[in-house]
């Protein structure tokens, strides 16, 4: 997965989740190419989190554009407008505690 993402962490880097220090947080974080218009998105669901969904307030979107969502890991897909980025953030399911997803995104 490291080779799929290692030239975004060359980028814009934004906090979506601080990580806090208790272990009953998730922690969030993406990086934003925005000459590329493309981006990550790193979330992780911390060992004692009872939240299984976060809607996160994702950077760099522009509002007439439409975004490609893809998760790393199962490989699922889904296009979500800017504007509804920027009104709602980008809903994350982490189902398991103390477990992470890697979701690439681009603009269509």
């Amino acid at each position: 997965d490291y080779n799929k993402i290692r030239d975004y962490f060359y980028e814009d880097f934004y906090e979506l989740e601080k990580a806090y220090c208790e272990d009953t947080n998730w922690a969030a974080y993406q990086y934003d190419r925005p000459n590329h218009s493309d981006g990550i998105i790193m979330a992780f669901r911390r060992r004692n989190s009872s939240c299984k969904h976060m809607d996160l307030p994702i950077k760099g979107i522009l509002r007439d554009k439409t975004y490609e969502f893809y998760d790393i890991d199962t490989e699922d897909k889904v296009c979500i407008s800017g504007s509804n980025l920027i009104e709602n953030g980008f809903p994350l399911d982490i189902l398991e505690k103390y477990s992470s997803k890697i979701i690439m995104y681009k603009a269509l």
